[in-house]
């Protein structure tokens, strides 16, 4: 190991004064391109993911989870059903952008084969496309994805002045006053 990296320091690079976030804010914006698509299989349930970014650099992250019968919020068989057909809609919202709003997906035997087939299907043609995308606050006052459609337009084919994508009032678009407060009101630490 160098010694370099031994020590703390700054230049002229390094703004002090700037406390704008990495994060995007929440609302409908165009200026926002995807990042990544992909499916994890992950220790907590299988996902697609959609990593999106900003012309300023900030990002946001949706994950779709494979919905299961739970006994929490999936209780019934009506539930599974329901939240199927909400995740079918956010990927068929997502694929219709770059492949055609008559875009059809057969249907698949798993949640696994859905989301590759979908990967397979965008491939590459969601990179450098701009989108108008809407972003809320989760519970913890973060930036994400919502879990229903519509999330994305193509702002080339609709004009601002038609835009489908909404702020209603189960969204989430300002942080509540305790978290806010938790997160601008930090104490000095000692050593």
């Amino acid at each position: 190991m160098s010694e370099e990296n031994n020590y703390f320091g700054f230049d002229e690079e390094v703004n002090s004064e700037s406390s704008q976030s990495k994060f995007m804010p929440a609302g409908i914006e165009t200026g926002r391109f995807i990042e990544k698509l992909e499916f994890i299989n992950g220790p907590n349930g299988d996902y697609f993911e959609v990593g999106m970014i900003d012309n300023a650099g900030r990002t946001v992250t949706g994950r779709y989870y494979e919905p299961r019968l739970d006994g929490g919020y999936i209780k019934t068989d009506g539930d599974l059903k329901k939240k199927r057909g909400q995740i079918s809609k956010v990927l068929a919202n997502l694929s219709r952008k770059f492949l055609g709003e008559n875009y059809i997906m057969e249907q698949k035997e798993s949640f696994a084969a859905f989301c590759e087939a979908i990967l397979e299907s965008i491939g590459d043609k969601y990179k450098g496309v701009e989108l108008r995308t809407k972003v809320i606050l989760n519970s913890k006052n973060f930036p994400t994805l919502p879990s229903y459609a519509p999330i994305w337009e193509d702002p080339k084919n609709i004009p601002d002045s038609e835009t489908k994508l909404v702020i209603n009032s189960i969204d989430k678009v300002t942080a509540s006053a305790a978290e806010a407060d938790r997160d601008t009101t930090r104490t000095a630490w000692t050593a």
